[in-house]
């Protein structure tokens, strides 16, 4: 994308006039001529320009070439082949330098250190010359975010990788930062994706530390995120959520009926990813709630089909899912 449509895009994203990007810089048919691109911007207006889109101009920059890092491509592509080999001396050499170039461009720009995450989570417990992330990092995270106002998919990349490895409280003042989300790019299917998984993740941390009441304000959220643009496969999922934390909030309640009633809504949404086609998923979703029904120990009282009107079916339904 070249720079002139990308301004043009942040500028509707974020429903900011022409008028208020030109005023005090440009008349309006210089401008115009702008966001057509028919005329190049220097960078002393660019950065005029990033700071009233609430960004800064070496942001601006890279994001219209975030998707012709080459080299960075090139590391990507190689580590998918060799994922797919089996390990051996020359694929542990391979690794290794993989390890050193991520470790040496870390701090180059966020899709460096996007792919050294991705990469040092990965295998940090598989190949000892890899080192976990480590608190420098979150510094270096922390000041980087410090005055960044504007967010793409590659910061909610970022922040899926740091709560596999750190506390959510140590990677809180990523999450204070895009989380409501108030600064997006235009909708592209990447950056919804990842938004969706970012809120898929954190709705789950908040249901495996019990923290019932963040975890609906996330699944509100994430439900009410541009609602036209959710697809139906993805409000499913959050669905599915939205029962287990019901589940755990009712059983923290002593509430049987209502506990078990949430239960039977998560295996039928599990059924109904099973049946969109999404077999794999579904095959988690039915692991996530027979493990919890393992650890719970979990019984249907012999008046819960009269109490809540549910059918026989539904009640052998609950019984024999997990005997499939």
């Amino acid at each position: 994308m070249d720079l002139n449509t990308l301004i043009k895009q942040i500028r509707i994203e974020n429903k900011i006039s022409q008028k208020d990007l030109y005023s005090d810089f440009f008349s309006k048919s210089v401008y115009q001529k702008i966001e057509a691109g028919e005329r190049e911007l220097m960078l002393s207006e660019i950065k005029l320009i990033s700071e009233k889109l609430g960004t800064n101009e070496i942001e601006l920059i890279l994001l219209t070439q975030n998707n012709s890092l080459r080299e960075i491509d090139i590391l990507r592509n190689e580590l998918k082949e060799l994922l797919q080999k089996k390990t051996n001396i020359k694929i542990d050499k391979k690794l290794r330098k993989i390890n050193d170039t991520l470790c040496k461009n870390k701090f180059k720009n966020i899709e460096w250190f996007n792919s050294y995450l991705f990469f040092t989570i990965g295998f940090f417990q598989k190949k000892d010359f890899v080192l976990p992330p480590h608190k420098q990092d979150l510094l270096y995270l922390e000041k980087y975010y410090a005055s960044k106002t504007f967010f793409t998919a590659v910061d909610y990349k970022v922040y899926l990788d740091l709560i596999c490895k750190f506390e959510m409280d140590e990677v809180k003042f990523l999450e204070d930062k895009l989380f409501p989300i108030e600064h997006k790019e235009l909708r592209s299917n990447t950056f919804i994706r990842y938004v969706f998984l970012a809120y898929n993740n954190l709705i789950t941390v908040c249901i495996s530390e019990k923290n019932f009441e963040k975890g609906f304000v996330y699944l509100k959220e994430a439900l009410e995120f541009e609602n036209k643009e959710i697809e139906y496969y993805s409000k499913i999922q959050f669905l599915y959520l939205e029962q287990l934390l019901n589940y755990e909030k009712y059983k923290h309640e002593k509430n049987q009926i209502e506990e078990l009633n949430s239960f039977i809504k998560a295996i039928k949404y599990s059924h109904l990813v099973a049946t969109v086609g999404d077999k794999r998923q579904a095959t988690i979703m039915k692991n996530e709630l027979q493990q919890m029904k393992a650890n719970d120990n979990l019984r249907i009282p012999p008046e819960f089909g009269f109490m809540l009107s549910k059918t026989s079916s539904q009640i052998q339904e609950f019984s024999t899912v997990f005997d499939k």
